[in-house]
């Protein structure tokens, strides 16, 4: 657990440096809130697969019974409104000319409707189902379109491979791969 804890802690600091350094008028406490909730989901998310998985591939398995689990109080957990006007102005800034991006651990669809509200044709994956039709009630309320799968960075179907101008994965989602897994995801798509 502390090689995940620590993979996850220079994930998250690379992850706030590149997503917010350029983001104008922000709250340094408002950054460490939000850097305190993702690190609350990924510590329970941790505890979970510790205490329920099997080996092997049950880590899948349990992920995605935790993240069903929670997935109708995700949006209050990581205060969607709110963090969704600071991912729009994020990514704008970020990425410059529109494209397909691929979003994935998707969750509720945070990023991939920031993303979308700002022009990109997204793909979004995540092992949840039940987090999967929470993103598609929030892309309908906000009016975005969406293109949605079930799968993880591992199991990504081959007829993605290659497909996207960008991939982004926000959150703990690559806190639940090895390194091996995580190296080949990254060539693949």
């Amino acid at each position: 657990m502390d090689k995940a804890l620590e993979k996850y802690g220079h994930i998250q600091k690379e992850h706030l440096s590149k997503c917010f350094a350029n983001q104008q008028n922000i709250n340094p406490v408002e950054l460490n809130k939000e850097r305190f909730k993702v690190k609350a989901v990924f510590t329970a998310s941790i505890i979970f697969l510790k205490n329920n998985s099997k080996k092997d591939d049950g880590k899948i398995i349990s992920a995605t019974k935790f993240y069903d689990s929670i997935s109708d109080v995700y949006e209050k957990m990581i205060d969607f409104e709110k963090n969704l006007d600071l991912r729009f102005n994020a990514y704008k800034k970020l990425f410059l000319l529109t494209g397909t991006v691929a979003d994935i651990g998707c969750g509720i669809g945070l990023d991939s409707i920031a993303l979308a509200m700002n022009g990109h044709k997204v793909t979004a994956f995540d092992i949840s189902p039940n987090m999967i039709e929470e993103l598609k009630r929030n892309a309908d309320k906000y009016k975005v379109t969406i293109e949605t799968h079930i799968g993880s960075f591992v199991f990504i179907h081959q007829r993605f491979d290659v497909k996207f101008n960008y991939v982004v994965s926000v959150g703990n989602t690559i806190a639940h791969l090895n390194q091996k897994e995580l190296n080949s995801a990254i060539r693949r798509i």
